[in-house]
C-alpha cells in the first residue's frame, strides 16, 4: 500500500505545486520584486462588527499547502482537536462579550488553560503506557540470571522486552536520565539556587517537554 501511495502521479503533482508556491513566496519575501502568490493569512474579523461577535478579535484564515500536506499524515483526532478548540477559544471571547467578562484582565485565561491541558496530556501519556513502562524497568533492572526468581513476584501481564534494536539499552537510557538530572541539580545548587526552586523549575520544564514530545509523536 505504501509503495502505491508514493508512486501516485497525483501525489507528486500536488507536492510540486505546494513546493512551487512556498518557493515563490519565499523568493518574494527576500526579493519583493519577484511576484508572490497570495495564499497567506487573511483576517476576516472585519466581517464581525456587531456585539458580541466583535469580541472574537483577530480571526485569520491561513492557506498553507505544505501544512495541509503534513496534516494529511496527522491523526484525525489531533487535527479535529486543533480546529475544535480554536473555535472554542473564540466562543469564550463571545461569551465574555455577552457577560461583560471580557473586561477582566487576561480573560479568558488562555495561558492557564493551555498549561492545564499540558498537565492532562503529561499525566495521561505515562498512564496510558504504564504496562510498557513497567516492562521497560523490568528489562533494564532484572538480570537474566534472576529472571526465574524475580518473575514470580512481578505483576501479571509483565514481560521482558528486547532492546537489541534500540540505539541505547533501556538500562543505559534510564541511568543517563538519572545522571543528567543529578548533574542539573548539582550544577544549579552550586550556582546558589535553592533545591526546591531547582525541582520546581525543571519539573515544569520536563512536564512541558514531555507534553510537546507526546503531541509531536
Amino acid at each position: 500500500m505504501g509503495g502505491v501511495f508514493w508512486r501516485s502521479q497525483l501525489l507528486w503533482v500536488r507536492f510540486a505545486l505546494a513546493g512551487f508556491i512556498d518557493l515563490a513566496n519565499s523568493a518574494h519575501f527576500l526579493v519583493p520584486a519577484i511576484p508572490g502568490i497570495p495564499v497567506r493569512q487573511r483576517d476576516i474579523s472585519c466581517l464581525f462588527t456587531e456585539n458580541p461577535f466583535n469580541a472574537m478579535g483577530w480571526l485569520p484564515i491561513f492557506f498553507y499547502p505544505f501544512a495541509i500536506g503534513l496534516c494529511f499524515f496527522a491523526p484525525l483526532d489531533l487535527t479535529f482537536s486543533v480546529w475544535f478548540f480554536y473555535l472554542c477559544s473564540k466562543a469564550q471571547r463571545v461569551l465574555g462579550g455577552i457577560t461583560g467578562w471580557q473586561k477582566i484582565t487576561s480573560f479568558p485565561y488562555y495561558d492557564e488553560q493551555m498549561f492545564g491541558a499540558a498537565l492532562v496530556v503529561f499525566f495521561f501519556a505515562p498512564w496510558g503506557g504504564r504496562e510498557h513502562l513497567k516492562n521497560i524497568f523490568k528489562t533494564a533492572f532484572v538480570s537474566d540470571q534472576s529472571k526465574g526468581d524475580r518473575d514470580s513476584i512481578m505483576a501479571p501481564g509483565l514481560s521482558r522486552l528486547s532492546d537489541a534494536n534500540e540505539p541505547i539499552s533501556y538500562q543505559g537510557a534510564l541511568l543517563a536520565m538519572a545522571g543528567g538530572t543529578l548533574f542539573l541539580i548539582l550544577f544549579c545548587s552550586r550556582a546558589r539556587m535553592s533545591i526546591w526552586v531547582v525541582a520546581l523549575y525543571f519539573g515544569i520544564c520536563f512536564t512541558l517537554w514531555t507534553t510537546i514530545s507526546r503531541i509531536r509523536a
